[in-house]
């Protein structure tokens, strides 16, 4: 059953940021709702793209610290 959802142009008019309507759409895809899911992510990318924010910026895992145990690294005795 799909719900009828507000178009990128409607989240404007409210005063909805592209990341709100982004976090909606990750709540609906964990409540299994993946159809929904992908109508309001089109609809948060198309609203930034319409803001001029953007959404993906740097998404690359960096980690505050680097403890992990190297393979073959020499350990101090």
């Amino acid at each position: 059953m799909t719900y009828p959802c507000l178009s990128a142009t409607e989240f404007q008019a409210q005063g909805t940021s592209a990341s709100a309507v982004l976090s909606i759409a990750k709540f609906l895809a964990k409540q299994n709702y993946p159809t929904e899911a992908k109508q309001m992510r089109s609809a948060a990318f198309e609203l930034a793209d319409m803001t001029g924010i953007r959404l993906r910026a740097n998404r690359q895992h960096r980690p505050a610290n680097d403890n992990r145990a190297r393979r073959y690294s020499k350990r101090a005795a």
